[in-house]
């Protein structure tokens, strides 16, 4: 066996050693292409091109080949201006060429004789931005659409969500830390990447750091940022999903920089529907940045400074006991007793208050660039993003505190070299680090006195709140990503060949000691409560904390071939080993139980034609494999003799464990014999147009993902409320099976325009027609109480749960628009203004209508009984789904030991309106001192956009919205830049 293993990593090191750089392309600049031809269109060889960057004074030389093109393949995001110089013939100078990340810009050289005119100048707004040699389906932007279009500064920091639901394709989610799904993949598919290093959670496939620092670059550190979501070549690997691209801002041959202050309060915002008061809120986020050279035209720096403080209250729903109720309270639980509150009567347990919270988050950025000489470059950049929150009033104790911490360090460092005009390498070496600690000693850790009442960290009284510490806190987790990445480009004739190999070491290290660990008292009535009657007490002991390490090993080999004047072939394979995660002390025998597969060949596949200038019609198709996730094996650790469970019922006080045994095996967590990589096929085809103009483009294309071998989990020993004589196993509990055995599919038609009218208007619009099926979206994260939308309705006809996903958007359309009026066609009054905005609409997600019983199998995912005229529908009422006049409820339930036949995802919520305005005036103070002022306005006709749904039947609000999207809030925004 230790034979096998070792021929996948021989090849691979000699595929290194024989000429692959060891390291993985990832397009985190532009390029600038063209042709030179005379007057009558035959190509000019040997004519010298000259790039300047006209911030950094920087100029790059090349010759063109034998047919007149050429070609700078890798350009950093900025300005630039063209220069084509050949004897006999006038130079030709193009005007400003604004390069964006992933962008390749097309020249169209026309050099006159010398004799008619000793210089050409070409305008860009001639320039076709129209991509001629690539089938991936993106879309980038500058630091002007970063920072000018509106962005609130909620409780995750200002960050690029709304630019990239702004792409055709690219959907909203309501996954926590997973903003978006793209073109049916799932969310956990996108790979996150900051200057090409990734920056992805590589426990859960999120996004690095969570919670509060989802902030993973300032947006006022952003140069450029470009989402490709669909037909990556071959040097892009790991995820199915998109690839988010995030390249940070540099330093130039000035000096450059800004302060600014975005400031909203309850005060600008209106009340949500579900509110009868606002809550008090206040945030202020503050920072600066600057730039500028170390020495002329050969160094440069960059740095900034964010600070972002929030302070604000929340509404919670505590129930509480009477004053008569606490004082005939057992001594034995009155230290229990005293962490309810007090209410009027019986009849009234439910208590509204304000519970206050508090965040302060700061962001680091660091980066500098030396020019060695006109053939080398070296970058080096590192960013520090840190959250420290506390958190009150948790676990439904009112005098509960618990701090938390959240930390994200990002770093790089990048060589470029031009070993010979038709060949680059480019070589880095990242790092990613992520710190959750959630409390080692949240307050109080046990409850009541554990002298009087024992240890208790869940109590569960039935009528009354659940108290206890939520299970995410106490919790320390730490990851350490180190990458090795870059690639090799070879430019020969119509051909660009690229070879790389990319090197990753991931590390997770954690766990938590949550409420099952310190012990769940549960009572079966309030009454026992109040008479110290416990009726059991469950604790786990043992250690659930793990170290697991991975490797991951990729290669590749890309050939963009230029067969005929209009039509390029995108050619790539792509081979990933992703071994299998191992415990650093042996703790989980996860090697024997897991195989590292080594089948994963991944071809790609574009065509780019482009029959008539102004147009090009693109097809591609290619395999993307994903990563297992970490945390959906990681659950392995919660099996004995690692942790042991251990049972008292009807137990005295205070050793509660004194009559405890150990409970039977349950909550077991046990990957599959035959978990396989999960990957997908792209296939698209569409057409692009340019619209009587160079800047106007239409894109429209079919777009199709097909996944095979997705993370599921199923439960053959039966759920938590099967009895335990009728499991298959007896003598065990729940089972977890983790298989790779899931499929989904995705079809969508999808149109894209961008017109940028000339410097001061920019308008981009997309529309997406989709529809997305599978049998399940998501993975587990813990090994009890599931969510239901996770689990089969039937362990053996899984085909029961195909339909559309629970990321399901029909319909999805954006407009986005940047309007600067200047002097003097607008006259004095408008000077200097911007207008900008977003107009976002979709489609309602779709939601399941469950029962509130249990199927066969004992899982409490059971659904309705599909009864036609039984429920009457309306997605934009307070009350979406009502029972008709006539129907009991009873007949929608399904009978004991049967299934309910409504369908999965049947219904769907209403649809989601929302327009985003941003109203600016930039003051000139000095000749290079400007002040602006801005005011933007979120949700600005105030729509009421229902969300979540009670879909459960046995509940008193079932049919009700139980939430709403944010009302409308505004921001006000002060900025001095230079």
């Amino acid at each position: 066996m230790l034979r096998r293993d070792f021929i996948p990593y021989a090849i691979m090191l000699a595929l290194c050693l024989g000429g692959f750089t060891l390291g993985e392309a990832q397009n985190i600049k532009g390029s600038i292409v063209g042709r030179a031809t005379d007057t009558n269109g035959s190509a000019i060889p040997g004519a010298t091109v000259l790039v300047r960057d006209l911030k950094k004074e920087l100029v790059f030389e090349t010759l063109t080949d034998d047919t007149g093109e050429f070609r700078f393949p890798s350009l950093e995001v900025g300005e630039y201006c063209l220069e084509i110089k050949k004897g006999g013939f006038a130079t030709f100078r193009s005007a400003e060429i604004s390069l964006l990340v992933g962008e390749s810009v097309k020249v169209e050289a026309r050099l006159q004789p010398a004799e008619v005119s000793a210089m050409v100048i070409v305008k860009t707004d001639v320039v076709s931005t129209l991509t001629l040699d690539d089938a991936k389906r993106s879309r980038s932007f500058s630091d002007s659409e970063m920072n000018d279009l509106p962005v609130q500064a909620g409780t995750q920091g200002r960050n690029y969500y709304a630019q990239a639901r702004s792409a055709p394709g690219v959907a909203f989610s309501p996954q926590a830390h997973a903003p978006f799904t793209v073109n049916g993949n799932r969310p956990r598919s996108n790979n996150y990447m900051i200057d090409s290093v990734d920056a992805t959670d590589a426990n859960t496939g999120l996004i690095a750091g969570r919670g509060v620092t989802e902030q993973l670059v300032s947006q006022e550190a952003i140069a450029s940022f470009e989402i490709i979501t669909h037909n990556f070549k071959a040097e892009h690997g790991r995820n199915s999903g998109a690839i988010v691209s995030i390249i940070t801002k540099s330093g130039t041959d000035e000096y450059h920089g800004s302060a600014y202050w975005y400031h909203n309060d309850s005060a600008l915002r209106a009340r949500n529907f579900f509110e009868n008061e606002k809550p008090a809120s206040l945030s202020n986020l503050a920072g600066a940045t600057l730039g500028g050279p170390i020495a002329k035209r050969r160094a440069f720096f960059f740095a900034q400074y964010e600070i972002f403080r929030v302070r604000g209250t929340q509404n919670a729903l505590y129930q509480g006991l009477t004053a008569a109720e606490k004082a005939m309270a057992d001594p034995h639980v009155a230290p229990l007793v005293a962490l309810y509150p007090t209410v009027p009567s019986s009849a009234e347990r439910f208590l509204s208050l304000g519970v206050p919270s508090a965040t302060d988050q700061r962001t680091y950025l660091a980066r500098g660039d030396w020019f060695i000489n006109a053939r080398q470059s070296l970058m080096v950049r590192i960013n520090d993003t840190r959250a420290d929150r506390q958190s009150f009033g948790v676990g439904n104790i009112l005098t509960s505190r618990a701090p938390g911490e959240r930390r994200t360090i990002n770093a790089t460092i990048q060589h470029t070299w031009t070993i010979r005009p038709e060949l680059l390498l480019e070589a880095r070496l990242g790092f990613n680090r992520q710190v959750e600690h959630d409390s080692d000693s949240p307050d109080p850790l046990f409850l009541g006195d554990q002298k009087i009442n024992g240890e208790v960290g869940l109590l569960v009284v039935t009528g009354l709140s659940t108290l206890g510490i939520p299970s995410y806190l106490n919790q320390y987790q730490f990851q350490n990503n180190y990458q090795a990445m870059g690639d090799l480009t070879w430019a020969r004739k119509r051909h660009t060949l690229k070879f790389g190999a990319s090197f990753r070491a991931i590390q997770v290290n954690g766990g938590n000691l949550d409420s099952s660990f310190r012990g769940q008292l549960t009572f079966n009535s309030i009454a026992d409560f109040l008479r110290a009657r416990p009726a059991v007490y469950t604790r786990n002991l043992g250690n659930p904390r793990i170290g697991l390490r991975r490797d991951e090993l990729h290669a590749y080999i890309q050939d963009d071939w230029r067969a005929t004047p209009s039509l390029a072939l995108n050619l790539g394979l792509r081979y990933e080993i992703n071994t299998a995660p191992r415990e650093v002390a042996g703790r989980l025998p996860l090697q024997k139980l897991l195989r590292t597969d080594f089948s994963n060949f991944a071809p790609r596949i574009g065509l780019i034609w482009s029959p008539l200038a102004g147009m090009a019609m693109r097809a591609g198709y290619g395999i993307y494999y994903n990563v297992v996730e970490t945390t959906f094996l990681g659950l392995t650790r919660f099996v004995p003799p690692l942790v042991t469970n251990y049972v008292a019922y009807n137990p005295t006080f205070p050793n509660l464990l004194e009559q405890a045994r150990i409970g039977l095996p349950s909550g077991l967590v046990i990957p599959s014999q035959d978990v396989k990589t999960p990957y997908a096929e792209h296939i698209s085809l569409g057409i692009e147009r340019e619209l009587g103009h160079p800047q106007s483009t239409l894109d429209i294309s079919y777009v199709g993902t097909m996944s095979h071998h997705l993370s599921r989990t199923r439960r053959p020993n039966g759920g938590e409320q099967l009895p335990q004589a009728r499991r298959p196993d007896p003598s065990r509990g729940v089972i977890n099976l983790l298989e790779t055995t899931a499929n989904a599919s995705y079809h969508a038609l999808q149109i894209g325009w961008t017109r940028r009218f000339n410097s001061d208007l920019q308008v981009r619009a997309a529309y997406t027609r989709s529809k997305f099926i599978d049998e399940i979206s998501d993975i587990i994260s813990t090994n009890t109480g599931i969510d239901r939308r996770l689990l089969p309705l039937d362990e053996n006809r899984l085909y029961l749960d195909r339909a559309v996903s629970d990321y399901d958007i029909p319909h999805s359309l954006s407009l986005t628009y940047i309007w600067r009026l200047r002097r003097p066609r607008m006259g004095i009054l408008l000077e200097d203004w911007t207008i900008s905005g977003i107009i976002a609409y979709r489609s309602g997600l779709p939601y399941t209508l469950y029962s509130g019983t249990n199927t066969p199998s004992g899982n409490n995912n059971n659904r309705l009984n599909d009864l036609p005229g039984a429920l009457a529908r309306d997605p934009s009422s307070p009350v979406p789904i009502r029972i008709a006049p006539g129907v009991a409820p009873s007949q929608l339930i399904p009978r004991p030991g049967s299934l309910g036949t409504l369908g999965r995802n049947t219904e769907r919520a209403e649809s989601f309106y929302e327009w985003n305005v941003s109203l600016q005036r930039d003051f000139p103070l000095r000749e290079r001192l400007r002040l602006q002022m801005r005011i933007e306005v979120f949700n600005l006709f105030n729509a009421t956009n229902f969300n979540e749904v009670d879909n459960v039947l046995s509940s008193p609000t079932f049919g009700r919205y139980k939430s709403a999207f944010d009302p409308r809030r505004a921001q006000f925004v002060l900025r001095v830049q230079f």
